[in-house]
């Protein structure tokens, strides 16, 4: 809880002591500071290097200090070798006091001394101790301190570049400034597994939906095929009733075919009876007429035996 008031307070720097750093030989310690300090003075009097060595022990990079190498920050005297440069160390101490600096935050002091060691290079150090640079900065983020937004360093020019700044230039501008920036990787991979998971819900989208057009075209089907069936059943129906029709129709042809067959039956016993008698009353007149042909014959005979006798 305590360290989470610590570094919930606003605090503001005390001093700055600077021991060979570009244009101060020795120690020099500047300060104390107030909550409000102005630093004026005419060209040349170390107003700029002032402002790089609160950069430099606040962790901005070296590029950023109007140098290429961190061996260029140790003090050179005029004529001095490089050699004698690269055996001499260079630090700066920056003492920060949390909160107003009154009451119980008045003896809150965090101490932070960053150091150029031969052959160039740096060390940090938190209240006297040594710590890694990532400790170092996580120190400096406990006092809202981000070195890579230089969010609490203004430098020169860097007010007329913001506001000429427009568009992306103007977005990273602000990005670099709230410390959104250190964010860039983590957000660069989110947004990549967001863009996948999009992908992927997009391709499960397009799966469903595939999948719920082939169900509707399989109920389309089923629905089809159910017709069909009660189609086929039907026809089935009708088709055993139109036979079943057509058995009645030929039955009742053979019982109409039977009775005629019957009735031609009953004609032709009659005819053949009545043939039967006619048959019989014709040899009867045959008899007769051969009778009477007999009496011809016989009368004839007769007639020619008179007519002899004549």
């Amino acid at each position: 809880m305590e360290s989470t008031e610590r570094a919930a307070a606003i605090g503001h720097v005390s001093e700055v002591i600077v021991e060979n750093f570009k244009s101060y030989a020795g120690r020099v310690r500047i300060g104390p500071f107030r909550r409000f300090t102005c630093v004026v003075g005419p060209n040349g009097a170390g107003k700029s290097n002032l402002m790089d060595a609160i950069s430099f022990v606040l962790g901005v990079r070296t590029r950023h200090l109007r140098s290429e190498r961190l061996i260029e920050l140790v003090h050179r005297k005029e004529g001095e070798s490089s050699e004698a440069v690269a055996r001499r160390p260079a630090s700066v101490e920056l003492v920060y006091v949390l909160g107003d600096g009154a009451g119980k935050d008045a003896a809150a002091e965090v101490v932070f001394r960053r150091q150029v060691n031969p052959p160039g290079a740096a060390t940090f150090q938190v209240d006297g101790q040594s710590v890694s640079q990532a400790e170092y900065m996580t120190h400096l983020e406990g006092i809202n301190i981000l070195s890579k937004a230089r969010n609490c360093l203004i430098f020169q020019g860097d007010v007329e570049a913001a506001a000429h700044r427009g568009g992306k230039d103007l977005t990273v501008f602000f990005e670099q400034v709230s410390g959104s920036v250190a964010f860039r990787e983590e957000y660069e991979q989110i947004a990549a597994e967001k863009n996948q998971k999009e992908d992927a819900a997009r391709y499960l989208y397009t799966k469903k939906r595939n999948a719920i057009n082939e169900r509707k075209r399989l109920q389309q089907q089923k629905e089809e095929a159910d017709r069909y069936r009660s189609l086929e059943l039907e026809h089935q129906k009708l088709q055993v009733e139109f036979y079943l029709f057509r058995l009645y129709g030929l039955t009742q042809q053979d019982v109409d075919a039977e009775k005629e067959r019957r009735r031609i039956e009953s004609e032709r016993q009659e005819l053949e009876v009545k043939t039967v008698g006619q048959q019989r009353a014709l040899e009867e007149a045959e008899r007769e007429r051969a009778k009477a042909h007999l009496a011809t014959i016989q009368a004839d005979r007769g007639v020619t035996a008179a007519r002899k006798e004549l």
